[in-house]
C-alpha cells in the first residue's frame, strides 16, 4: 500500500477515534462545567503545543518534509501554545482571560487548518515518512486538537464571554427524590447546586433571578415533591411546610418568599 494512502487512513482513523472518545468521556464532562472551567481546561491541552517547535529540530524529522509545511507548523503551534498558557495565567482577570481564549483558538484553528493546505500542496502524505519522530503528532494529536477547537469556538459563537453556564450543557431541572439521575451535584437534594437554577452566585431577594422563571419552576418542583419531605419528616404530615422553606433556603437563599 502506497505511504499517502498509508497515512491518510491513520489520518481519517484518528478523527474517528477522538470523536468517540470525546463525545463519550470528554464532552459530558466539558458540558457539566461552567464556561470558564471547560474553556480552562481546553487551554490546559492546547499550552502543550509549544512542542510542534520539533518541527524545526535536525534529526527529529527528515531533510525530505516540505521546507513551508515544517515552518508553519512550527510557530503555529507555538504561537497557540503560548495563547492558551497566557489564558491560563491570566483566568482571575475574566475580561483578559476571555480575550487570549478566543486569540488561542482563532489562531490555533487556523494553524491546523493552514498546515492541512501546506500538507497537501507540499505532498506531506507520500513523504510521510520524512516526518520521523513527529509522525505521531498529526495522527494522534492534531485530531484532537483541532475536535476541541471547534466545540470551544462553536460554545464561544453560541454564548456571549462570561457566561456562567456552557452552552447545551443538558443541565436542566430534574427530580428532587433520592437515586434520581442526571442532577448536577449528585442524586441528593441536598446536593443540588443552586447555580444550575440561578446563575451563580448569592443574589438579593429582589433581584432578577428572585423573579425569573427558572426560579419559579423551581418552587413548583418543590411543591410537587413536598410527599419526598414528608416521607423523610421526623413527623410525617407535620413539617411539610418547614421542609419546602429548608429546601428553598438552603438551594436558594433570599427566595423565602410564599410559594
Amino acid at each position: 500500500m502506497p505511504t499517502g494512502m498509508l497515512f491518510l487512513i491513520q489520518l481519517i482513523l484518528g478523527y474517528v477515534a477522538w470523536l468517540l472518545c470525546f463525545g463519550t468521556y470528554g464532552l459530558p464532562k466539558l458540558r457539566s462545567m461552567d464556561r470558564v472551567q471547560a474553556h480552562r481546561a481546553i487551554a490546559t491541552l492546547h499550552s502543550f503545543r509549544f512542542f510542534g517547535l520539533v518541527f524545526l529540530v535536525p534529526g527529529v524529522i527528515g531533510p525530505d518534509l516540505p521546507a513551508g509545511f515544517a515552518a508553519a507548523a512550527a510557530y503555529g503551534d507555538f504561537a497557540t501554545g503560548l495563547l492558551a498558557i497566557l489564558a491560563l495565567l491570566t483566568v482571575r482577570i475574566r475580561p483578559l482571560f476571555w480575550v487570549f481564549v478566543v486569540a488561542f483558538n482563532v489562531v490555533g484553528a487556523g494553524d491546523l487548518l493552514l498546515d492541512y493546505w501546506h500538507a497537501v500542496r507540499g505532498g506531506l502524505p507520500e513523504h510521510a515518512g520524512a516526518l520521523g519522530a513527529a509522525y505521531a503528532i498529526p495522527v494522534l494529536y492534531v485530531p484532537l486538537l483541532m475536535i476541541t477547537h471547534g466545540f470551544a469556538l462553536y460554545g464561544l459563537a453560541r454564548s456571549p464571554a462570561g457566561g456562567e453556564s456552557f452552552p447545551a450543557s443538558g443541565r436542566h431541572f430534574c427530580s428532587l427524590r433520592t437515586g434520581a439521575k442526571g442532577c448536577p451535584g449528585g442524586d441528593r437534594p441536598e446536593d443540588l447546586d443552586r447555580k444550575d437554577f440561578l446563575g451563580g452566585g448569592n443574589q438579593r431577594r429582589n433581584s432578577k433571578y428572585a423573579r425569573s422563571p427558572e426560579t419559579s419552576a423551581l418552587r413548583r418542583q418543590i411543591v410537587r415533591e413536598s410527599a419526598w419531605f414528608r416521607a423523610k419528616s421526623d413527623r410525617p404530615g407535620q413539617a411539610d411546610g418547614k421542609a419546602i422553606s429548608s429546601k428553598i433556603a438552603l438551594m436558594a437563599p433570599g427566595l423565602d418568599s410564599p410559594l
